[in-house]
């Protein structure tokens, strides 16, 4: 896990130098010095626990019985799909959401609606929506494990399904963060199972083939949203990179804004993918604007925890308007921002003690469905640590729940876990 959790941070590091831009706040060294002692506290808090912290228990994978697994997928697709048709229902007949334009503007729509709501919740389909409609995560962690046992062409029309409704769920909410939170689960199992050869998961190059191009259509759609929303705005691709790019806190280099204007079919294109590249890496200079303002009483992460207990009636005196609210916020910046210097160590250490003790419980006990799923979130905060903090992404918090709605199907009808194969 520590691998991957330096080889994503260095490659954000190196993205964002590489890239033909910069912070408009200032120099990045003081930012990225407070980034490395963050991750530098996690890689020491995780080293320090040893792997016989946790005694192993003999008992059998708790996936290890393809019925059990397809049983488990079904339920959650079918949750899935159920959340889904509520969150359908609730934009379109009861708020009257427009898609007919778009879905660009629709998103525009149904951010009016919300803020003439004061944001509180549109309807009780809204709330199972969301309650239900994010349990095709925890099909993903189950579909990219390369021990769950599975024939070919169950995962792969499985993995159809799933990203089938993650690329709806995304058009229909109007954001891309569900992607990102679910390549962070996929990269997170993968390779938890490191050891296992990757002709576990598909034994096929045909199949193998095919989840790669299931893959890069997700990212291409994760660009295409950038297009759609420049033809909602009237603008060309290139002005609406720019005025982008200067919202997330970045200017483009001369030289490659000028060649982007000037040829209009490539510079398009190439706009278009460093607006993609600078998407994941301007937290760094959201970073520098953070580590250079005035600290104040706001609340960067667990903002949406507090935003939710308030749309539920929870009367609470925080205040989420932050200086650069709707840009992502670096996890070491935001909680360096929150609790100072000695916060940012005591989180990262925190956070490396859990995601090793969650990784040893996963591994020690293999029939434990709690510790199956649980690893898995946790590190999917470390991963997507150099971006933002994954527990204030919209889909975040409800596919934790998910954990707890979904963990009746491991179940069969005398009440007892079906691990065994036989």
């Amino acid at each position: 896990m520590l691998t991957r959790f330096w080889i994503i941070w260095i490659s954000y590091w190196m993205i964002f130098i590489i890239q033909p831009i910069e912070s408009i706040y200032g120099e990045i060294n003081y930012a990225l010095s407070i980034q490395f002692l963050f991750a530098i506290c996690f890689s020491l808090a995780y080293k320090l626990i040893p792997s016989k912290f946790v005694k192993s228990k003999k008992c059998e994978p708790l996936f290890s019985n393809p019925k059990t697994t397809k049983k488990y997928l079904r339920f959650c697709i079918y949750l899935s799909m159920i959340g889904l048709l509520a969150l359908i229902i609730d934009k379109v007949a009861i708020q009257g959401i427009d898609f007919s334009q778009g879905f660009s503007v629709a998103r525009e729509q149904w951010k009016t609606f919300g803020e003439e709501r004061d944001g509180s919740i549109s309807s009780i389909f809204s709330v199972l929506g969301y309650l239900l409609g994010n349990s095709y995560f925890l099909a993903v962690i189950l579909l990219m494990k390369r021990s769950v046992k599975l024939p070919n062409s169950t995962r792969i029309r499985f993995f159809f399904i799933v990203f089938t409704i993650s690329l709806i769920n995304g058009l229909i909410t109007g954001g891309r963060s569900n992607i990102f939170l679910m390549i962070a689960f996929m990269v997170s199992s993968y390779f938890s199972d490191s050891r296992l050869p990757s002709e576990k998961l598909f034994n096929k190059i045909q199949y193998r083939i095919t989840i790669r191009a299931l893959i890069i259509s997700l990212l291409i759609y994760l660009l295409l949203v950038f297009v759609w929303r420049s033809q909602a705005s009237d603008q060309h691709i290139v002005l609406y990179a720019n005025h982008i790019l200067n919202f997330l806190g970045l200017s483009q280099d001369k030289w490659f804004e000028d060649f982007c204007s000037n040829t209009p079919i490539i510079g398009s294109i190439l706009a278009v993918i460093n607006l993609g590249f600078s998407y994941l890496t301007h937290s760094l200079s959201t970073t520098v604007k953070l580590l250079s303002s005035p600290v104040e009483d706001k609340v960067i992460i667990f903002n949406y925890f507090y935003s939710l207990l308030s749309r539920l009636g929870v009367e609470i005196s925080v205040d989420t308007d932050w200086i650069l609210v709707g840009r992502f916020p670096s996890l070491p910046g935001a909680v360096y921002y929150q609790y100072s210097f000695l916060g940012t160590c005591l989180f990262a250490i925190i956070l490396g003690y859990l995601a090793k003790i969650s990784y040893i419980l996963m591994k020690k006990n293999k029939g434990s469905y709690l510790n199956f799923f649980l690893s898995h979130f946790i590190e999917t905060i470390s991963l997507l640590s150099p971006f933002l903090c994954a527990v204030d992404i919209l889909s975040y918090p409800f596919a934790f729940i998910s954990i707890f709605i979904c963990w009746p199907a491991v179940y069969n009808r005398k009440g007892k876990v079906i691990s065994s194969a036989h």
